[in-house]
């Protein structure tokens, strides 16, 4: 790997750390895709998972007395139900299949941010998808 592409992945990493600071959510959304143009696919999502991991928990610890804890409890759960299936389509599938369900997940993402950004607000099985996405 490049020192450019190190740079590259680091100001990414930084430009979506900012966005999911000022919306709250969507480190993963943002930055797989990003990522996924600089490294192979399979290291974008497991680079993602760890930053987001801990940028996440920075941002719960931090914020921990504004959390909708209703909400959250539904994208656990179904964080909980997809991620056997989100490992073994990981560790089994080809890398274009992998962009192929990415692509899917930032457009199923985008509807939903979409939908709660226009006041329609969104529905407890959307927000448990999103969590098993």
């Amino acid at each position: 790997m490049t020192i450019t592409t190190i740079a590259a992945v680091a100001a990414v990493a930084l430009a979506v750390a900012f966005a999911q600071g000022v919306a709250g959510f969507g480190f993963a959304l943002l930055a797989v895709p990003a990522l996924a143009v600089l490294l192979p696919v399979k290291e974008a999502v497991v680079l993602s998972t760890l930053v987001g991991a801990a940028s996440s928990s920075y941002q719960a610890a931090l914020l921990r007395t504004s959390i909708d804890r209703i909400r959250a409890r539904r994208y656990l759960w179904g964080s909980l139900a997809g991620a056997p299936i989100g490992f073994a389509l990981f560790r089994l599938a080809s890398p274009d299949v992998l962009r192929a369900v990415v692509g899917i997940a930032v457009l199923g993402g985008t509807v939903v941010v979409a939908r709660a950004a226009s006041g329609e607000g969104v529905r407890p099985v959307l927000d448990r998808s999103m969590g098993f996405v």
